[in-house]
């Protein structure tokens, strides 16, 4: 009785490990992304790739590309990241309470190797009532946050005859204006929050 038990024992694991090998070796084509991609940016096929994983995979598999084209990016990712359920929003849940905006920003103003992905805190900055060289840090006005936690979208590869970078960020709508106009001034500057 006790070599029945242990033949049927062995037959049993036997079979586990055939079916988890078999599971282990089937392939399932997953997307993955072809390049850095921002957060709310539209997914196009020019952004997304192919890959073949095994074993049990929670990526989006190839054969869901057009339902992937169209949505919008949840967060930034960067090339070669596997597509996830999670990874996507729809326009509406993108663009909600949400405006992009063109500013102008003197390069002085906006930290070095600034670019698409970034988050920053948007300042504005008031002109020096009393313009001198002796102004000490403690006198200075410390500026207006406009907008805190903006996403850069776009940034220029070049200055513009005047010095400024192009940038276009994600900014809550009801600041949107305010920014634009300030950017009009030249009043506006850009500090990194987060990251190198």
């Amino acid at each position: 009785m006790r070599l029945v038990l242990t033949l049927l024992l062995f037959v049993v694991v036997m079979l586990v490990i055939g079916f988890v090998i078999e599971r282990a070796g089937a392939k399932t084509q997953v997307l993955v992304l072809a390049q850095r991609v921002v957060q709310a940016q539209e997914i196009t096929r020019a952004d997304l790739t192919s890959t073949d994983l095994s074993g049990g995979v929670s990526a989006i598999s190839v054969d869901q590309l057009e339902q992937v084209l169209g949505q919008h990016a949840a967060f930034t990712m960067e090339a070669g990241t596997l597509l996830q359920p999670t990874s996507l929003i729809g326009q509406d849940a993108a663009n909600a309470g949400q405006s992009s905006v063109g500013i102008s920003v003197p390069v002085g103003l906006v930290p070095e190797g600034l670019r698409a992905g970034d988050t920053v805190r948007v300042m504005q900055i008031p002109e020096p009532e009393n313009a001198s060289n002796d102004q000490t840090l403690a006198g200075l006005s410390p500026g207006t946050v406009v907008a805190d936690g903006a996403l850069i979208t776009a940034v220029s590869e070049e200055p513009t005859s005047a010095g400024n970078l192009v940038i276009t960020v994600r900014v809550p709508t009801d600041v949107s204006g305010p920014l634009l106009v300030a950017s009009s001034w030249g009043q506006v500057g850009l500090i990194r929050v987060g990251g190198a």
